[in-house]
């Protein structure tokens, strides 16, 4: 039976280590910082066409105001700027000019937040959540 050497170890170990820095270099997510910008999706589940409104608000600011039509199963997404202070964003998505669902999302440094997403549901309402994914 062969008994690796001390040597080979510690140059696994040391090669495992570099590819583990490169791939992790530059990338404030990979210890679960915080993203300069945040996806939001607008997305319909249902099995008919939609009309999804989606607002995000931070401190007065409008960071996303969009009205958008899907047809059934279809999604869209953009990227908006993620604030520079940590406090609470307001989302708010109407389907079809209904009555708004809200939600308050934790943003800015620190917030972890990644995903926002509004999505029509299969039942024709509307859900909103966010991610740190």
């Amino acid at each position: 039976m062969s008994v690796p050497s001390t040597q080979t170890r510690r140059a696994a170990l040391g090669a495992t280590g570099t590819v583990v820095a490169l791939a992790l270099a530059g990338c404030p997510l990979a210890f679960g910082g915080t993203s300069e910008e945040i996806r939001v999706t607008l997305a319909n589940e249902d099995d008919a066409s939609h009309r999804l409104s989606v607002t995000v608000a931070f401190e007065g600011s409008t960071l996303l105001d969009r009205e958008v039509s899907l047809a059934a199963g279809e999604s869209t997404s953009e990227m908006i700027s993620n604030p520079d202070t940590t406090g609470d964003a307001r989302m708010r998505a109407a389907v079809d000019g209904g009555q708004y669902v809200e939600a308050d999302v934790e943003v800015g440094p620190g917030s972890g937040i990644r995903s926002m997403t509004a999505e029509v549901t299969t039942e024709g309402t509307v859900s909103v959540w966010a991610g740190r994914t």
